[in-house]
């Protein structure tokens, strides 16, 4: 409390950033708690793996989605036709969209689609998958193709072909704990084809405004000062308790018009190095905060 006091007013008001969005779906949730789970779980460990700055939604408007560039539906089945206009209309806007191939397959009732919605967004999705595969067994077929990016507007719709956490071994399966509520999220091992999907993802999102390099127990938060709109902080968390320090290196976008400021808890504060390129910090023993506050200049 003593280290946290001063710096309260500034850091209680803030809100979670993410340039990437997973999204949290209730509904989807609700109706079947077994592959959207999983899927969830499998993709926020991916993104903490990947340390970049992720925050999740628990719900499709058009005021949410304007806060990030790429949002990912993993396995959400239950979408409404609401949230699918909403989600069309953002993407043709300049949003990327992520979507398992899973996802829409259903309303928001669990009534089975007739036609996938979101390959109907797209020609040639259209012909080659809802105009030629009979609709009565729909659910069980799978999708033999690669995963692919194509345009919509002004955006992209990023396809992930069937689920991208499965208990056929595509990811290996959460041990029967996670349906005695002792399951824990962190218990689902990425494998190799997690290599692929944070490739898909960079591809789909485009040239990051952070990038991280660190070791793996190192987790990235980034939040946005409410009443300080210039102000983002970047915390940095050390979170294995046997390792005594840890280095971490950043590439920020447009840097040099950053002003960075570090602060920490530990006993030895953490060093703040500022190169040409990048930005460091160095022995975070168990946490940091960099506040990144933007200077605007007049071509801003």
């Amino acid at each position: 409390h003593e280290w946290l006091g001063p710096r309260w007013q500034t850091w209680a008001p803030t809100t979670p950033f993410g340039e990437i969005a997973l999204l949290h779906h209730t509904n989807s949730l609700a109706w079947n708690a077994k592959h959207p789970m999983v899927t969830l779980y499998g993709f926020e460990q991916l993104l903490m793996q990947m340390k970049v700055a992720w925050r999740e939604f628990d719900q499709i408007t058009a005021e949410l989605l304007t806060q990030t560039r790429t949002l990912i539906l993993p396995d959400c089945e239950c979408l409404s036709n609401n949230e699918l206009l909403i989600l069309k209309q953002w993407t043709r806007d300049g949003g990327n969209l992520l979507f398992t191939a899973i996802s829409g397959m259903f309303d928001e009732y669990r009534r089975r689609r007739p036609r996938h919605p979101i390959f109907d967004w797209i020609k040639e999705w259209k012909q080659q998958y809802n105009d030629t595969i009979d609709a009565r067994t729909w659910y069980d077929w799978k999708i033999k193709t690669n995963p692919q990016i194509v345009p919509l507007g002004c955006g992209r719709l990023g396809l992930w072909p069937g689920v991208a956490c499965d208990f056929d071994g595509t990811f290996i399966p959460p041990p029967f704990e996670q349906y005695t509520n002792t399951f824990k999220p962190e218990d689902l091992t990425i494998p190799d084809q997690g290599d692929e999907l944070i490739t898909f993802i960079k591809d789909l999102h485009g040239n990051l405004d952070l990038e991280v390099s660190a070791p793996g127990p190192i987790v990235l938060n980034v939040t946005q000062c409410a009443n300080h709109p210039n102000t983002r902080l970047i915390h940095i968390v050390q979170t294995d308790p046997q390792r005594e320090s840890a280095d971490v290196k950043m590439k920020i976008k447009d840097q040099h018009k950053i002003e960075f400021k570090l602060t920490s808890p530990d006993m030895k504060q953490p060093g703040l190095i500022i190169g040409d390129q990048d930005v460091e910090v160095r022995e975070v023993n168990t946490y940091a905060v960099i506040e990144c506050t933007r200077n605007h200049t007049p071509n801003d």
